[in-house]
């Protein structure tokens, strides 16, 4: 089918029909579906043709096409069975190699204590021996957000405004618009993740006291939906992948590059998506999404 054909389908069809148009458009060369994809996109209601056509653009931008600004950075989801299926080995797996490595740091600190003495609080020791064991910490997150989800009924506003006030992001800015129950289906555990690392990346890229980070969300029957607005420096157009473990723009020696990783992890678990979307003059929007129909069926 041509790609004429295909947008005729996404302006007329049924929603199965431009579901499948919405994937086909993907494989296409032609660097004019690329625009009017991110266009479409903007005003998609269909929850699962919005996610269709993340995954198509982000096709089309692996295969080094130039992507329009507004939508560069689009975590995936799982595409098949056994997608879930590697992610619970890789979860097995990693967690069995944390158990092990955990003892073996301990043994170096322990022996760094006895040869160095008082010496060793203030070396270059103690300082690498904490950055392993925060590097352990954030595999295991890593791990934890591969976990299948336990899917439960939960009120979303709540969730997030007790989640901003627990983690004492209310001191540095972070404002919950909705206070009004937004009752939604998913994994509280796995929305946290997600959550936590966008106001975490949010605050870091804010400059202090500049304007509020503002954290949103709704629910329908189609999807539950979270935003974080910043009005920080963004990412820079030429950035790769931003849900790529290790890719970071911040210094190596103070971030490991997962917190994308792990957020974008916790969303494929519940079949969402994640997408940093630039904002006009300055900032980012986080758009965190997972839909209810398939929370309904678990």
């Amino acid at each position: 089918m041509t790609s004429e054909a295909l947008w005729h389908v996404l302006a007329t069809g049924t929603s199965t029909e431009r579901l499948e148009a919405a994937r086909q458009l993907g494989l296409t060369s032609d660097p004019g579906n690329l625009s009017r994809m991110v266009q479409l996109r903007a005003t998609e209601r269909d929850s699962w043709v919005r996610r269709a056509l993340d995954n198509s653009i982000d096709q089309l931008r692996r295969s080094g096409m130039p992507v329009p600004a507004t939508a560069i950075w689009t975590s995936e989801t799982a595409s098949s069975d056994l997608d879930d299926v590697r992610a619970v080995v890789t979860q097995k797996i990693t967690r069995t190699l944390i158990h092990e490595a955990r003892p073996l740091v301990t043994d170096v600190i322990l022996a760094a204590r006895r040869e160095m003495g008082q010496l060793y609080e203030t070396s270059a020791t103690f300082r690498a021996a904490n950055r392993l064991n925060e590097f352990l910490d954030a595999i295991a997150i890593l791990s934890d957000a591969s976990k299948s989800p336990t899917i439960v009924e939960f009120d979303l506003s709540t969730m997030l405004s007790d989640h901003i006030e627990e983690r004492g992001y209310r001191a540095k800015a972070v404002v919950a618009m909705r206070q009004d129950p937004v009752v939604v289906k998913g994994d509280p555990v796995l929305v946290r993740l997600a959550i936590d690392n966008a106001i975490r990346n949010a605050i870091e890229a804010s400059e202090a006291g500049l304007a509020p980070i503002i954290v949103n969300c709704g629910g329908s029957e189609a999807d539950a939906w979270i935003v974080v607005l910043d009005e920080g420096a963004g990412l820079p157009a030429d950035f790769p992948n931003a849900f790529d473990p290790g890719t970071t723009t911040k210094s190596k020696d103070e971030h490991f590059g997962l917190g994308l990783a792990i957020a974008g992890q916790a969303m494929d678990s519940l079949s969402g998506t994640i997408r940093l979307v630039p904002r006009e003059p300055r900032g980012t929007s986080c758009e965190i999404r997972w839909p209810q129909r398939e929370a309904a069926q678990a």
